[in-house]
């Protein structure tokens, strides 16, 4: 039996540097697979930061806005109501997102 027409896979890119990783997670109906708290520790496994690393996680929208994705609500509406697969978002290191907004 195959998926369910509200399941299906979801692709997230993951870009840090210049470094650019991929993985898959699931949706069901209207809940992600994963929650902020997993995607950080993925995002600290897949390019080998510390745990304590400090980063800003941004996506663009469909509307091409700039979002940022701070909490469990942020990437639920992302991931969920936004028709975008893959997901692309950046990771952009505290002290490095800071230099930016100077």
């Amino acid at each position: 039996m195959g998926p369910r027409a509200n399941e299906r896979d979801f692709v997230i890119k993951v870009k840090c540097g210049d470094t650019p990783k991929r993985f898959s997670t699931y949706i069901y109906g209207d809940m992600i697979d994963h929650n902020m708290t997993r995607l950080r520790k993925k995002i600290i496994n897949l390019f080998k930061l510390s745990p304590e690393a400090d980063f800003v996680r941004i996506c663009i929208d469909v509307d091409g806005d700039i979002v940022a994705l701070d909490d469990d609500d942020e990437l639920h509406e992302t991931a969920i109501n936004q028709p975008l697969n893959p997901l692309r978002i950046s990771v952009l290191l505290r002290s490095n997102a800071m230099m930016g907004m100077t």
